[in-house]
């Protein structure tokens, strides 16, 4: 049964240059009808659509396309994934740093609609490449997955307007300061030990880089924290995925891993992870954010990745490339100071979904 709850604004008053295409196999996926992912290759070119399989997924066999309307300004159509809820994500690629936000979401007759803009560690709007993905997924199984949009960025306490909780609990959203966000999610109070997949991308249409700061094992609490590229906090929607034994589209079955990766005294760690077939995952650093996350095991069809910082103060993480060696799927990637672009130290959530 799909588990999605809507509440009205009444309701909620009342609780306070064009890069070239590699060839790939076909991607094979579970059935997500509600589900897809982009990876916009092509950041000057006026639209373009992308090929069913290489680094491109819908779940209801439609069309993907991308549409530039300006200086790092987006548009990804998700032809017949017919939703007018999910969740939608986006994160910059390539060895630029850069900085990608999601605009609110909706439905375009039987298409999904996400717009996306991207911007220099400046805050100045800049053409760039990005992998962007959208779910409405709700067949999790035992899989402990909560995604929603925080849509109401200056309320003090709210529950959101548009989520999906496993557990069939309902998320609520606190406000303890400026740009800060204590989100409890119910699902994740229910299995506490498991390691934990994260997504967090502003909302809206400014220069706007938002991450988890921490999470409160055992209660389902997480702390959001939103900021400026100068580093000030700004109240901000987002929109927040957190999934346990799931990939990052929340579809629990198929080939995926995902790692909370970081570095000690200059050595890179795997703090924790879950691969769905039980191989290894491993990593290793050249240098401040840089990683390179190996996912044993899952090289093959091309896939989608993420890479999501965590809990690290005035920096931005994204995804410089991922790629096959031997048997094993390579993600890489940097984390940089916003502002000034220079190289940070940091946490990062890193996901591969084959």
């Amino acid at each position: 049964m799909r588990r999605w709850r809507r509440l009205t604004v009444w309701s909620m008053a009342l609780i306070v240059a064009a890069v070239a295409v590699p060839a790939a196999p076909a991607t094979a996926f579970p059935s997500a009808p509600y589900s897809g992912y982009v990876w916009a290759f092509a950041p000057v070119a006026a639209s373009y659509t992308t090929t069913p399989g290489v680094y491109s997924f819908n779940g209801a066999g439609g069309t993907n396309t991308i549409i530039r309307s300006g200086s790092g300004r987006y548009t990804v159509r998700f032809g017949g994934l017919n939703s007018a809820d999910g969740v939608a994500h986006a994160v910059a690629y390539g060895s630029d740093t850069r900085i990608c936000t999601v605009g609110v979401w909706y439905r375009s007759g039987v298409d999904v609609v996400v717009p996306v803009a991207c911007f220099t560690e400046q805050g100045s709007p800049a053409d760039t490449v990005f992998l962007a993905n959208f779910t409405a997924h709700t067949g999790s199984g035992s899989a402990a997955v909560t995604y929603l949009e925080a849509d109401w960025p200056a309320r003090s306490a709210y529950v959101p307007t548009r989520f999906f909780d496993s557990s069939g609990g309902t998320p609520t959203i606190r406000r303890s300061g400026t740009g800060l966000y204590h989100v409890r999610l119910p699902a994740s109070a229910d299995s506490p030990g498991a390691p934990m997949l994260h997504q967090v991308t502003a909302v809206g249409n400014t220069a706007v880089h938002c991450q988890l700061r921490h999470r409160l094992a055992g209660t389902g609490e997480h702390l959001v924290m939103c900021q400026n590229p100068a580093g000030y906090g700004v109240d901000s929607r987002f929109a927040l995925t957190a999934a346990q034994r799931a990939d990052l589209l929340a579809v629990p079955s198929g080939s995926y891993a995902y790692a909370h990766v970081g570095q000690v005294s200059g050595r890179a760690l795997v703090r924790s992870g879950h691969h769905s077939a039980g191989g290894a995952i491993s990593v290793t650093s050249d240098g401040p954010g840089r990683f390179r996350v190996v996912f044993h095991g899952l090289a093959g069809a091309s896939g989608h990745a993420v890479a999501h910082i965590h809990n690290n103060g005035h920096a931005v993480c994204g995804v410089r490339r991922f790629f096959d060696s031997g048997t094993d799927k390579v993600v890489e990637t940097q984390c940089f100071e916003a502002y000034t672009a220079a190289p940070r130290i940091a946490d990062v959530v890193v996901a591969f979904r084959r």
